[in-house]
């Protein structure tokens, strides 16, 4: 009994060694992009669950193990005919094959090596989970800051159903390929229109407001 207490403990020693040992190591890294999400609310109350799949998605992420990511979804949603899905800034990945790849690319698509994610916010309810935070990604021996908006529908307590991920266009590496729902307000000059599917003036017409109509703004407040 002993003899398998002390292999058990010399085991989680040699664990906690291996991870003290990242951790350093990550932190002795220069910060070449840094974003304030993190700095912003470090004295704020954080009350984040670590068991939760999200957290599962985005750790299986950082560490590039594509085939933890896929094993939080199941072939088909539970109460839909449809495939489960990671829908990312750059692309959706629908299917179990589809989140395996997305999986598979995301360190290459931000040219990093490793990553990890540090938690900000966590809000957990109606069968949903967002989750705000940092992916840190060593780049070239450095750490370019992410930050990263990951909203999970729960299929059980520990399983998924669908992400989706945002951030803001320009953390995205895939120049600027097509016009999606997104804030790019006072950078339209940095938009390649040749590469996107639609012409600068339909983007304009859909998504460029030049005067709030009335109605619309703060009002008169009464006394």
């Amino acid at each position: 009994m002993n003899k398998i207490k002390n292999l058990l403990l010399t085991g989680m020693a040699l664990i906690l060694m291996q991870a003290c040992g990242s951790s350093a190591k990550e932190a002795d890294l220069p910060v070449r992009k840094s974003c304030n999400l993190e700095r912003l609310y470090k004295d704020m109350p954080q009350n984040i669950r670590t068991d939760t799949p999200d957290l599962a998605f985005v750790n299986a992420l950082c560490a590039g193990k594509a085939d933890e990511v896929a094993a939080l979804f199941r072939e088909k949603k539970l109460f839909w005919d449809e495939r489960p899905a990671v829908d990312a800034p750059y692309g959706r990945f629908e299917g179990l094959d589809g989140i395996r790849s997305f999986a598979e690319g995301f360190l290459t698509k931000f040219k990093a090596t490793s990553a990890t994610f540090t938690p900000v916010f966590q809000t957990i309810g109606g069968g949903r989970i967002a989750l705000e935070g940092v992916f840190k990604f060593v780049v070239d021996g450095a750490i370019e800051e992410v930050p990263f908006f990951v909203i999970t529908d729960l299929r059980t307590p520990s399983l998924l159903e669908e992400v989706r991920m945002y951030t803001h266009y320009s953390f995205i590496p895939g120049y600027l390929c097509s016009v999606r729902i997104r804030d790019y307000a006072g950078h339209e000059g940095e938009i390649d229109w040749t590469k996107t599917e639609v012409s600068r003036e339909e983007a304009y017409s859909i998504n460029l407001v030049d005067e709030f109509h009335g109605g619309c703004g703060m009002k008169e407040q009464e006394d």
